[in-house]
């Protein structure tokens, strides 16, 4: 009888003791997972970092090339609006020569 009971503490511990193990396991494959978990979450938020920054840069460049096309045709209109034909300066001058002379 003394043998069985010290079988069954014997089991009892074996059992203790792998239930100890696999419990370590767990916390093992735990914080292996969340470590693997942070890892992954790192990565993306670094890749979405790069995304917005290239989509920035992008939006940028674009806002720079509109800006100058819009310059080009505000220098055009002005060069366009201030264009004064060689006729009418000489007729502009013309004009003022006989405002002075005819003066008094």
């Amino acid at each position: 009888m003394k043998e069985i009971i010290e079988k069954m503490l014997r089991v009892e511990e074996q059992a203790r003791e792998l239930v100890r193990q696999a419990e370590q396991e767990a916390r093992q494959m735990v914080a292996d997972a969340q470590q693997a978990a942070q890892k992954e979450t790192e990565q993306t938020l670094e890749q979405a970092r790069v995304q917005a920054q290239n989509v920035i840069e992008e939006a940028a460049r674009k806002a720079q090339q509109e800006k100058q096309r819009l310059l080009a045709e505000r220098r055009a209109a002005i060069a366009d609006s201030v264009q004064v034909s060689e006729a009418a300066v000489r007729k502009a001058a013309d004009a003022v020569l006989r405002a002075v002379l005819e003066q008094p």
